[in-house]
């Protein structure tokens, strides 16, 4: 755990300093982004995210960017069936058990405009990152008296897309992107053994997501 605080302070003074870079000067944007995205190692669900960048030319931006993922299950049985004169129909149910999952990435981006199609406000472009990612996975077990069992990962991450931004207004475009990410997570492992060991989450998947992008004009 001391390892990984160390790491948490390196990325967010790097992400300090990058955030002054961004926020000095003009042409800057935010976009709002909601998707979905696919993991080796834990079931895939949705995203939401925002990414706060600069335009560095016509053609090149950079960005800071967190992309939320999170998903719940539960373990959940029909006890009971009623049905009610007033026509509700309603179903008792047991919970077994309960997990849930998130993921908090912090990540440095860059942004490509490739070139348009056939000189109309549709862009192509390409882009990547590379960051620091956390993974929380927490669960309740009711059958044993609620056992609780919480745990952390971190680990390095970067990643590849590519997508279309479809231009409405001067300061207003809309963004589809296809992801594709790289990352591995760990954490200390309780196994006690001779060498020293950890517990590995693969976090490499693919993803999609959709996006608004704002300019903003702070002068």
């Amino acid at each position: 755990m001391e390892i990984i605080m160390k790491r948490i302070f390196v990325v967010m003074l790097v992400f300090l300093v990058f955030s002054c870079l961004i926020i000095a000067g003009d042409q800057r944007k935010i976009v709002f982004n909601v998707g979905y995205a696919g993991f080796k190692d834990i079931n895939s669900g949705p995203t939401f995210g925002i990414n706060f960048g600069k335009q560095i030319d016509n053609r090149v931006a950079i960005g800071l960017e967190t992309n939320i993922f999170r998903k719940s299950m539960y373990d959940e049985s029909a006890i009971a069936d009623t049905s009610y004169a007033s026509g509700i129909y309603q179903s008792t149910l047991e919970t077994a058990k309960e997990s849930h999952r998130t993921i908090v990435p912090l990540v440095g981006t860059i942004d490509i405009d490739i070139g348009h199609f056939q000189n109309r406000p549709l862009k192509y472009k390409l882009g990547g990152g590379f960051g620091y990612q956390l993974l929380f996975g927490s669960s309740v077990n009711y059958q044993g008296q609620g056992i609780t069992d919480n745990k952390a990962y971190a680990g390095w991450l970067w990643f590849l897309k590519t997508g279309l931004e479809y231009q409405i207004s001067r300061t207003t475009s809309f963004i589809w992107e296809v992801i594709y990410s790289s990352s591995r997570v760990s954490r200390a492992s309780d196994i006690e053994a001779d060498l020293p060991t950890e517990d590995v989450v693969n976090l490499s998947g693919l993803g999609a997501r959709f996006g608004l992008s704002l300019a903003l004009d702070w002068h």
